[in-house]
Order: structure tokens, then sequence, then C-alpha cells
């Protein structure tokens, strides 16, 4: 019955992702996003965010927490174990990701619920911070607490995200 179930959300959320394709909110903006090498993976992995989640995306107990999308743009595997994502400065690795791999051209989602959620059993991380619809930052780091990838979020309205344009990591 739980399988099901899970089949059923991930099932949802592929089609939500392919119509929040057509519904992303693009701005054009100057964003400090650093860009380093770890084990391999290089560019910006950040792909997509939603800072105020009010009836789009659901979680595995239907609650609607804001989420951050991570792209693999690499031709190789990247593993994120002990990888960090982070809303401060200060600690990159605010929430550390679980042993999970995100195949070559492949996304993750990951609820930014202030749950702290990273156990393998469980459908999804959930990070132990929450998004500031008023403005932001997001911060990936390596192992070593060195920033792969950092977004500063200007205010986004409720249920809109912001994402990459393909190829262009300076712009949201």
């Amino acid at each position: 019955m739980r399988k099901n179930l899970i089949i059923k959300i991930v099932s949802i959320i592929g089609v939500l992702i392919l119509i929040a394709g057509a519904t992303i909110y693009f701005f054009r903006q100057e964003n400090e996003v650093k860009t380093v090498t770890d084990e391999g993976t290089s560019g910006d992995i950040i792909n997509e965010v939603m800072t105020s989640n009010s009836g789009f995306l659901p979680d595995e107990q239907g609650e609607f927490p804001d989420w951050i999308e991570l792209y693999n743009p690499t031709n190789g595997d990247i593993n994120l174990y002990g990888f960090g994502l982070s809303d401060d400065e200060t600690t990159p690795i605010k929430f550390a990701l679980p042993d999970i791999t995100i195949k070559s051209k492949g996304y993750l989602i990951v609820f930014a619920s202030g749950k702290g959620i990273s156990a393998l059993d469980q459908p999804f991380a959930h990070t132990n911070f929450r998004l500031n619809s008023k403005g932001d930052i997001i911060i990936l780091s390596n192992r070593a607490g060195q920033v792969l990838d950092r977004i500063d979020l200007e205010p986004i309205p409720t249920n809109i995200s912001i994402g990459r344009l393909v190829g262009d990591a300076e712009t949201l």
C-alpha cells in the first residue's frame, strides 16, 4: 500500500515538474554564483527553487513545504553523501545530504521544510531550515564545506519557482 502511494506521489511530482517548466518565473538579475570542482563535479547544480509553496508540489505527507531542485550537469553520476545545503553563509553545511546519487543529467528535489529528514528510508530529504520568500540565500557545499554553488534570492511570489536557464549559470 505504501509503495503504491509513493509511486503515485513520484508520478504526480514528475507531472508537476513538467508543468513547472512551463510556469517558471525567470528573473534576470545579477546573482553571486560560485562554482568550484569537487571530485569531478562542476557547474551549477542548484537548478530551481520555490520559496513559498502553497499547493503546488506536495511532499510525502501531503504538505507543501518550500523546495530546492538540484541538477547534475555532468556526464557522470554524483553521490551527495556529506554535501551540504544551507541558508547561512557562516554555516555552509547546515543540512548534510544523505547518501543519495543524482544520475548524469538527473534532478533531485529536496524539501526545505525545517523537518531535518535525511534518512534513506524516507522518500524525500527535508532540510532543517526553511526558505524566506522575501529573499534568502541557498548554498551548496562539498564535504569539506567548500562552496560549490550559491544563489542569492530576491523576493519570489507564492507558488512561483525560479530556475536557471539551460547553459546559463549566471542568470535566474
